[in-house]
């Protein structure tokens, strides 16, 4: 159990640190899309590998690895299963956001999707490290 709780420990500081990193980059966006500014697709394109392959990866951590783990130690699953069917919603999102940026979208369609994205995300990560993180130290711990 001790290297189980040292691995989801040392995950969820690497997932917050994701977070702190991207939440600039999403704070951004949301900005430019709620002035749908021409600029918002050069930020879309800037920022798609991070909320493409990046989000993906970081994802599947958190519902394959820790949040498993989490389930375990609780006994239960109820906490975590909120966050993984947002985890599909914010993916539904960013994947409607990056067709209407390859498809090179007006600036109004773009930003409102934009906008819905850095939302759902903003709030997301923000429970995350405020709430389920520590919450599922504690379990561990």
């Amino acid at each position: 159990m001790d290297s189980i709780v040292k691995s989801a420990s040392a995950l969820i500081d690497e997932l917050s640190a994701e977070h702190a990193e991207l939440l600039p980059e999403i704070e951004k966006l949301m900005n430019l899309a709620t002035v749908n500014a021409p600029a918002l697709h050069a930020v879309v394109g800037q920022i798609a590998d991070r909320i493409g392959a990046a989000l993906d990866d970081h994802i599947a951590q958190e519902d394959k690895v820790l949040f498993p783990a989490y389930a375990e130690a609780a006994g239960n699953s109820g906490l975590v299963d909120q966050f993984t069917a947002e985890h599909r919603e914010i993916l539904g999102v960013r994947d409607a956001l990056l067709a209407e940026h390859r498809a090179g979208g007006d600036s109004s369609k773009l930003g409102g999707i934009a906008l819905r994205f850095a939302d759902l995300l903003t709030s997301h990560m923000t429970r995350e490290d405020m709430m389920l993180f520590p919450t599922v130290r504690d379990a561990l711990g």
